[in-house]
């Protein structure tokens, strides 16, 4: 599941975000799981659940990338990570410039999975490096800083 920080604190990486997830869901197999969440002031959704990858699931997640917009407080961070944990994801990929006041929450919810997820996490300027690097690897997930993967 990718996850995409929309808060307003977003607004100068948030394109970067879209064209990283974008690619990365072009890049998935054909009926590989996959979901996209928007956190704003609400949470944006793909699909309500895990959906393999096709044709169509693909538009429909591209959709709703083209529209988004970053905005508000983010305050439905939580409520994202909340939704994507009971979508039963091996695997969830945060994209954040990192300034998130609820990192300790994200933590609880993703170490109290049923089943274990592994949370990545790709940072897209710099806010709480220490706190995100430490996230990812307690999941057994991993951190990039985007600038720095080339």
């Amino acid at each position: 599941i990718y996850i995409i920080d929309a808060s307003g604190s977003m607004m100068n990486c948030f394109d970067m975000a879209r064209q990283e997830v974008q690619a990365a869901v072009d890049r998935l197999p054909e009926g590989q799981l996959f979901n996209v969440l928007i956190a704003g002031d609400s949470v944006l959704a793909s699909t309500k659940t895990l959906t393999p990858k096709s044709a169509d699931s693909q538009r429909v997640a591209s959709s709703l990338l083209e529209t988004a917009s970053p905005h508000g407080s983010g305050a439905a961070i939580i409520a994202a990570f909340s939704e994507a944990v009971g979508q039963g994801p091996q695997d969830i990929v945060l994209f954040t410039d990192g300034d998130i006041a609820e990192w300790q929450e994200i933590r609880s919810i993703v170490l109290g999975a049923k089943a274990k997820v592994r949370l990545s996490v790709i940072d897209l300027h710099g806010y709480n490096v220490d706190t995100m690097t430490d996230l990812a690897a307690s999941t057994g997930g991993r951190y990039l800083r985007l600038d720095q993967r080339k």
